[in-house]
Formats: C-alpha cells, structure tokens, sequence
C-alpha cells in the first residue's frame, strides 16, 4: 500500500494523470482560492505536500452532505478523487469526501512564559533542517519550496526563534520569496514543527 500511495503522489507532483486511481487519503492544509475555484494545498499520508486544483465541477462532501471548499478545516482528513490534469498538466480534484467524525472548534491558547535554557543557543533543537524559499507564512505555518520544486509545509509559534542577519527578529519581517534555513522537529501530532528560522547574509556564500 505504501507503494502504491508513492506511486501516485509521485504522477501528481509529475503533473500526470492517474489513469483508473481509487481514492486516496490526504491531509487538508489551506486552499488558495474561493468557492468557484482555485488550489487545496494537501499533505500525502508519506508527509509531502502538494497541490490539486478545483473549481464549480469538483464536489465536496461533509460527512454525507454536500459543502463547499471554504467549510474545510486544517487537519481535515480527505478521500481524494482524481480527474483528468487541467490544462497545465496540473493535478484536479474531481470529488472530496470528509473521512470521521467533525474536528472540535480549534481552541486558541495563550502561550506560558517560556524558559530559556542558556545552553540553546550553542545546542538548537531539533534533528530536522530545510533550506528553501518561503512561499507562504500564515500565523500557524510557513510553506517552503525546497530544491527540487517540491513543498514542505512547517509549523511555527510562540517557541519559534527569528533570526535576521544573527540578531534577533520578528515574524512579521519574514517576506515571501525570502531563502531561509530551518531547523526543526516533530511534535506529538506527527507534524514539522519548526525551533529556529534563519535567513539573510549569514546564509550567503562568498
């Protein structure tokens, strides 16, 4: 099974058709978009994101009952129907079906004063790193484009640390299209969590 999910998240990054796909499970992260049309940016069950255009054709359904694409919630877990690729070569979602039961309301909590450890600046955490260009921040994630053109979505909040050319910075400085250097880990819920996000010359190669 996990060859065969490879296989076909590998045609769609390819641009490809899927010809005969069953459904296939995804993650919901964002749409870029409105209820006629636009792009569902989703995770494969392996980790990689990639996108899936739709527009008035596609359906969606909620549990049974048909919605539209602004009733999705991140995190969402979705049964994914192929069509043929739109004229760009690009993968088109046909139908999406809600797996389970309705997600609770996302609760916003209010961060506790976090303590620093003297020893985290000489020792960052976290075994995962990225180096890419940002292509979107929100205020829950950036999506960076690695080598390759591929995309990888990742978390960041109030333990988040910013740094601008090594001094400190904030995440409303961060620009799209920025080439940035994260390190990072993942948290109890199997998601890329980031610790530290650095860019500016101190990346830069002379």
């Amino acid at each position: 099974m996990r060859c065969l999910y490879a296989a076909f998240f590998g045609l769609l990054a390819a641009g490809q058709s899927v010809p005969g796909a069953s459904a296939v499970r995804a993650t919901f992260l964002y749409l870029e978009g409105d209820a006629r049309a636009g792009e569902l940016v989703l995770r494969a069950p392996e980790g990689n994101v990639f996108r899936c255009g739709y527009d008035s054709k596609t359906r969606f359904e909620n549990l049974g009952e048909y919605t539209g694409p602004v009733a999705l919630a991140r995190g969402t877990t979705l049964e994914l129907e192929t069509g043929p690729p739109s004229v760009a070569g690009q993968c088109y979602a046909r139908a999406l079906r809600r797996l389970g039961t309705a997600p609770s309301p996302a609760i916003r909590r209010t961060p506790l004063p976090r303590w620093t450890n003297p020893t985290e600046d000489l020792v960052p955490r976290g075994n995962l790193t990225y180096t890419g260009v940002v292509r979107r921040v929100t205020p829950e994630h950036l999506v960076l484009r690695l080598r390759g053109g591929a995309e990888q979505a990742i978390l960041w909040g109030g333990g988040t640390r910013f740094l601008h050319d090594g001094a400190r910075a904030v995440p409303a400085s961060l620009r799209v299209n920025t080439r940035v250097f994260v390190r990072a880990g993942t948290n109890l819920d199997g998601e890329v969590e980031a610790y530290q996000i650095i860019w500016g010359h101190i990346l830069e190669i002379h």
